[in-house]
């Protein structure tokens, strides 16, 4: 199901849409999931097997359940999927490296290698946060400390709210824009395994 137009602009001669992420897409967005580990420039990439530990599966594992939402960026000419999008509610016992509490809604991100630096990404927030329009009072993520995309969501209204050594969690409110506005003291980093963080 096309969702929307990315504003019939076209990116180095793509246009893109985007597609709604279904159960039917398990597959594909494990592949998404893996390419959304940071990997510093010089470092070896991380085991394909990576998505199978469960501090990482998670973020993918039995996608269409309540509260998960997503989008493909797709290129309308050949069809082939170019980047990913989306959000998870945690429940207890189960939480990610950018658990704020159990109504903040986690976000991940990737875009294929060959395609990023077009600007896909910053389509694909654009467009996955217009559709989640007022469900969500925040949405938060977990971001390597080094990962150039910190600048795509400082852009897009993401404020750091705590970091450790390793990685920086940030929130977006829903009312990001809101000159002044600063997210709630409570909201904290609460440390998990010592996995990299996706983003």
């Amino acid at each position: 199901m096309i969702l929307s137009v990315a504003q019939k602009k076209s990116l180095e001669g793509l246009v893109l849409d985007f597609r709604k992420i279904g159960p039917e897409d398990s597959f594909l967005l494990r592949e998404y999931l893996y390419l959304a580990l940071f990997v510093p420039k010089g470092a070896p990439p991380f085991p394909r097997d990576i998505v199978r530990e469960p501090a990482v599966s998670r973020y993918a594992m039995n996608w269409g359940r309540r509260g998960d939402e997503g989008l493909f960026a797709v290129d309308r000419q050949s069809g082939r999927d170019l980047g990913a999008a989306w959000i998870r509610l945690w429940y207890p016992g189960e939480t990610g490296f950018g658990f704020v509490n159990f109504e903040t809604p986690e976000l991940s991100i990737a875009v294929r290698p060959e395609f990023r630096g077009l600007g896909i990404g910053t389509l694909l927030l654009k467009n996955l946060l217009a559709a989640l329009g007022s469900r969500h009072a925040a949405v938060s993520l977990s971001v390597s400390n080094g990962n150039p995309a910190v600048r795509l969501y400082r852009r897009l209204g993401f404020k750091a709210i705590s970091h450790d050594e390793e990685s920086t969690l940030m929130l977006r409110m829903r009312d990001a824009s809101v000159p002044g506005h600063r997210p709630p003291a409570i909201f904290r980093l609460m440390r998990k395994l010592r996995m990299p963080p996706s983003g």
